[in-house]
């Protein structure tokens, strides 16, 4: 676990009082590990690793930005294209509560609702987490 609120257990059962019953068996020992707070002490040279296994550290991805000659860059351009757009307003961020829930149906077929920006995705690792065939979700 990385984070409160991080899964740790898929429980299914066809029944609540089941599922109750499973979700009380459910024990975890959990071994505290050290904390990493800031993102200037997790760049420090031996820092305590968020992910062990990523090669570069607690460096996830790095971008580098370089700066150009601006309006003079223009002059270099075969053609140059001068418009006014307007684009309509996004929002970033799910405005929705993060739940879900999902059921098997009497044809086999499981029934998932969720909020996401990534279904196909998600459908692959729960297919992953569930033993299910796959295939029908690794191509659109």
């Amino acid at each position: 676990m990385r984070y409160c609120g991080d899964a740790v257990a898929l429980v299914l059962a066809e029944e609540r009082a089941s599922l109750r019953k499973a979700l009380n068996l459910i024990s975890i020992d959990i071994e505290p590990l050290p904390a990493v707070f800031t993102v200037e002490t997790a760049m420090e040279q031996g820092a305590v690793l968020v992910h062990e296994d990523n090669p570069q550290g607690n460096l996830l991805l790095r971008g580098d930005l370089e700066t150009g000659s601006g309006e003079a860059a223009f002059a270099e351009c075969a053609a140059v294209a001068e418009a006014c757009f307007e684009v309509p307003y996004q929002e970033h961020a799910y405005l929705e509560t993060e739940a879900g829930w999902a059921i098997f149906k009497e044809n086999g077929s499981l029934d998932i609702v969720v909020s996401t920006q990534t279904p196909f995705r998600d459908c692959v690792e729960v297919a992953e987490a569930l033993g299910l065939d796959r295939e029908p979700f690794l191509s659109p």
